[in-house]
Protein backbone atom coordinates (compact mmCIF):
# COMPACT_ATOMS: atom_id res chain seq x y z
CA UNK A 1 0.00 0.00 0.00
CA UNK A 2 1.11 3.86 -0.64
CA UNK A 3 1.13 4.11 3.55
CA UNK A 4 4.35 1.24 3.59
CA UNK A 5 5.96 2.93 0.81
CA UNK A 6 6.04 6.31 2.08
CA UNK A 7 7.04 5.21 5.12
CA UNK A 8 9.84 3.42 4.31
CA UNK A 9 11.12 6.91 2.47
CA UNK A 10 11.18 8.25 5.04
CA UNK A 11 12.70 5.79 7.35
CA UNK A 12 15.88 5.34 4.78
CA UNK A 13 16.19 8.94 5.38
CA UNK A 14 15.79 8.70 9.41
CA UNK A 15 18.11 6.13 10.01
CA UNK A 16 18.51 6.79 13.60
CA UNK A 17 14.45 7.36 14.41
CA UNK A 18 11.41 4.41 14.39
CA UNK A 19 8.98 5.88 11.60
CA UNK A 20 5.60 4.87 12.32
CA UNK A 21 3.03 5.31 9.48
CA UNK A 22 -0.68 5.63 10.54
CA UNK A 23 -4.07 5.80 9.47
CA UNK A 24 -6.38 9.03 9.82
CA UNK A 25 -9.82 8.24 10.55
CA UNK A 26 -13.01 11.04 10.49
CA UNK A 27 -14.77 9.50 13.63
CA UNK A 28 -16.92 12.68 13.34
CA UNK A 29 -17.59 14.35 10.27
CA UNK A 30 -18.79 17.90 9.67
CA UNK A 31 -21.43 18.46 7.39
CA UNK A 32 -22.92 22.07 5.86
CA UNK A 33 -26.70 19.75 6.35
CA UNK A 34 -28.41 20.46 9.90
CA UNK A 35 -29.05 16.39 9.63
CA UNK A 36 -32.07 15.11 12.66
CA UNK A 37 -30.13 16.41 15.87
CA UNK A 38 -29.49 19.83 14.39
CA UNK A 39 -25.27 19.31 14.67
CA UNK A 40 -24.39 19.82 11.26
CA UNK A 41 -22.33 16.81 11.69
CA UNK A 42 -22.28 13.24 10.63
CA UNK A 43 -20.64 10.23 13.27
CA UNK A 44 -19.10 7.22 11.38
CA UNK A 45 -20.76 4.19 13.30
CA UNK A 46 -18.63 2.37 15.86
CA UNK A 47 -18.92 -0.80 14.10
CA UNK A 48 -16.67 1.05 10.81
CA UNK A 49 -14.58 2.48 13.97
CA UNK A 50 -14.10 -0.96 15.44
CA UNK A 51 -13.10 -3.03 12.11
CA UNK A 52 -10.34 0.03 11.08
CA UNK A 53 -8.99 0.16 14.47
CA UNK A 54 -8.63 -4.03 14.31
CA UNK A 55 -7.11 -3.01 11.04
CA UNK A 56 -4.60 -0.27 12.04
CA UNK A 57 -3.23 -2.82 15.12
CA UNK A 58 -3.11 -5.77 12.81
CA UNK A 59 -0.94 -3.85 10.72
CA UNK A 60 1.09 -2.85 12.95
CA UNK A 61 -0.21 0.92 12.51
CA UNK A 62 -1.05 4.18 14.59
CA UNK A 63 -4.77 5.13 14.59
CA UNK A 64 -5.51 8.57 14.71
CA UNK A 65 -9.28 9.26 15.47
CA UNK A 66 -10.69 12.94 14.30
CA UNK A 67 -13.15 14.89 15.63
CA UNK A 68 -14.91 17.51 13.34
CA UNK A 69 -17.82 18.15 15.37
CA UNK A 70 -20.06 21.02 13.56
CA UNK A 71 -22.09 22.20 16.12
CA UNK A 72 -21.93 19.45 18.82
CA UNK A 73 -20.46 19.60 22.04
CA UNK A 74 -16.70 18.41 21.16
CA UNK A 75 -16.31 16.79 24.76
CA UNK A 76 -19.54 14.63 23.70
CA UNK A 77 -18.22 13.81 20.93
CA UNK A 78 -14.87 12.91 22.29
CA UNK A 79 -16.59 10.59 25.15
CA UNK A 80 -18.29 8.97 22.46
CA UNK A 81 -14.63 8.07 21.42
CA UNK A 82 -12.76 7.76 24.30
CA UNK A 83 -13.04 3.89 25.36
CA UNK A 84 -11.50 3.08 22.05
CA UNK A 85 -8.11 5.39 23.36
CA UNK A 86 -7.69 2.86 26.07
CA UNK A 87 -5.91 1.06 23.06
CA UNK A 88 -2.06 1.60 23.13
CA UNK A 89 -1.75 2.53 19.23
CA UNK A 90 -5.15 5.01 19.27
CA UNK A 91 -4.88 8.52 19.48
CA UNK A 92 -6.73 11.93 19.05
CA UNK A 93 -6.99 15.13 16.36
CA UNK A 94 -9.49 18.00 16.50
CA UNK A 95 -10.28 20.28 13.74
CA UNK A 96 -10.84 23.65 14.82
CA UNK A 97 -12.05 24.05 11.10
CA UNK A 98 -15.24 22.57 11.54
CA UNK A 99 -15.78 23.28 15.19
CA UNK A 100 -18.85 25.70 14.77
CA UNK A 101 -20.90 28.54 17.37
CA UNK A 102 -24.68 27.89 16.73
CA UNK A 103 -24.89 30.58 13.39
CA UNK A 104 -22.27 28.81 11.58
CA UNK A 105 -21.94 25.89 9.12
CA UNK A 106 -19.37 23.92 7.90
CA UNK A 107 -17.94 24.62 4.86
CA UNK A 108 -19.18 27.69 4.90
CA UNK A 109 -18.03 29.74 8.00
CA UNK A 110 -14.11 28.66 9.72
CA UNK A 111 -14.40 27.54 12.87
CA UNK A 112 -12.23 27.19 15.77
CA UNK A 113 -11.10 26.24 19.21
CA UNK A 114 -10.24 27.49 22.22
CA UNK A 115 -7.27 26.74 24.51
CA UNK A 116 -9.74 26.07 27.32
CA UNK A 117 -11.61 23.00 25.33
CA UNK A 118 -8.25 21.62 24.57
CA UNK A 119 -7.30 21.59 27.33
CA UNK A 120 -10.16 19.55 28.68
CA UNK A 121 -9.15 17.16 25.86
CA UNK A 122 -6.24 17.38 27.37
CA UNK A 123 -6.45 16.41 30.46
CA UNK A 124 -9.04 13.01 29.37
CA UNK A 125 -6.16 12.21 27.57
CA UNK A 126 -3.47 12.43 30.25
CA UNK A 127 -6.05 10.68 32.44
CA UNK A 128 -6.05 7.45 30.20
CA UNK A 129 -2.22 7.85 29.27
CA UNK A 130 -1.76 7.61 33.11
CA UNK A 131 -3.74 4.66 33.18
CA UNK A 132 -2.03 2.82 30.34
CA UNK A 133 1.76 4.18 31.59
CA UNK A 134 1.95 5.34 27.56
CA UNK A 135 1.74 8.65 26.25
CA UNK A 136 -1.22 9.95 24.08
CA UNK A 137 -0.97 12.09 20.86
CA UNK A 138 -3.23 15.15 20.37
CA UNK A 139 -2.51 16.48 17.12
CA UNK A 140 -4.86 20.24 16.29
CA UNK A 141 -5.29 21.10 12.39
CA UNK A 142 -4.78 24.54 12.17
CA UNK A 143 -3.96 27.17 9.02
CA UNK A 144 -5.11 30.50 10.30
CA UNK A 145 -4.57 31.96 13.79
CA UNK A 146 -8.14 32.70 14.62
CA UNK A 147 -8.61 29.02 14.42
CA UNK A 148 -7.05 28.86 18.00
CA UNK A 149 -7.78 30.88 20.44
CA UNK A 150 -5.92 32.00 23.34
CA UNK A 151 -3.22 29.94 22.97
CA UNK A 152 -1.20 31.37 26.06
CA UNK A 153 -3.88 29.32 27.99
CA UNK A 154 -3.12 26.12 26.81
CA UNK A 155 -1.49 24.15 29.78
CA UNK A 156 0.81 21.71 29.34
CA UNK A 157 0.08 17.88 29.98
CA UNK A 158 2.97 15.89 30.95
CA UNK A 159 1.50 12.69 29.50
CA UNK A 160 -0.18 14.02 26.15
CA UNK A 161 1.91 14.85 23.28
CA UNK A 162 0.30 18.23 21.50
CA UNK A 163 1.36 18.22 17.62
CA UNK A 164 -0.01 21.40 15.76
CA UNK A 165 -0.76 20.42 12.66
CA UNK A 166 -0.01 22.85 9.58
CA UNK A 167 -2.81 22.72 7.63
CA UNK A 168 -4.19 23.57 4.37
CA UNK A 169 -3.57 23.38 0.73
CA UNK A 170 -1.52 24.98 -1.91
CA UNK A 171 2.18 26.35 -2.32
CA UNK A 172 5.06 24.65 0.19
CA UNK A 173 5.81 28.18 1.64
CA UNK A 174 2.70 28.88 3.13
CA UNK A 175 2.55 25.80 5.23
CA UNK A 176 6.16 26.29 5.78
CA UNK A 177 5.89 29.86 6.86
CA UNK A 178 2.47 28.73 9.02
CA UNK A 179 4.85 25.90 11.17
CA UNK A 180 7.37 28.94 11.63
CA UNK A 181 4.69 30.72 13.08
CA UNK A 182 3.54 28.05 15.39
CA UNK A 183 6.67 27.47 17.06
CA UNK A 184 7.13 30.36 18.47
CA UNK A 185 3.50 30.58 19.98
CA UNK A 186 2.38 29.64 23.56
CA UNK A 187 1.40 25.39 23.43
CA UNK A 188 3.90 24.77 21.00
CA UNK A 189 5.44 21.13 21.79
CA UNK A 190 5.86 19.50 18.30
CA UNK A 191 4.96 20.50 14.69
CA UNK A 192 3.22 18.67 11.61
CA UNK A 193 2.39 19.31 8.24
CA UNK A 194 -0.70 18.34 5.88
CA UNK A 195 0.13 17.25 2.62
CA UNK A 196 -2.53 17.30 -0.25
CA UNK A 197 -1.75 14.62 -2.88
CA UNK A 198 -3.92 16.61 -5.62
CA UNK A 199 -4.03 19.96 -4.22
CA UNK A 200 -0.54 21.45 -3.54
CA UNK A 201 1.45 22.78 -5.73
CA UNK A 202 4.20 21.02 -5.66
CA UNK A 203 4.01 18.35 -3.55
CA UNK A 204 6.90 18.14 -1.28
CA UNK A 205 9.06 15.27 -1.21
CA UNK A 206 10.27 13.21 1.73
CA UNK A 207 13.51 14.87 2.00
CA UNK A 208 11.90 18.53 1.17
CA UNK A 209 9.67 17.54 4.18
CA UNK A 210 12.94 16.70 6.49
CA UNK A 211 14.33 19.95 5.43
CA UNK A 212 12.09 21.76 6.88
CA UNK A 213 13.06 23.79 10.36
CA UNK A 214 11.53 23.13 12.93
CA UNK A 215 10.91 19.19 11.42
CA UNK A 216 7.24 18.15 11.49
CA UNK A 217 7.37 15.36 14.13
CA UNK A 218 4.11 14.23 11.97
CA UNK A 219 3.30 14.46 8.11
CA UNK A 220 -0.54 13.77 7.43
CA UNK A 221 -1.07 12.75 3.23
CA UNK A 222 -4.48 12.95 2.24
Amino acid sequence: MQLGSTAAEYQALLPNRVVMPAIHFIATVANPEAGEQGHYNQQTSLGMIIDWITFSQSEGLAFILDIQPGRADIMSEFERVRPFLYLPHVHVALDPEFTMTDSQIPGQDLGSLHAVEINLIQASLNEIALELGLNKVLIIHQFESSMVQEKFLIQDYPFVELVFNADGFGTPQTKIIDLQQYAIEPGWEYGGLKLFFDWDAPLLTPLQVLEIQPQPAIIVYQ
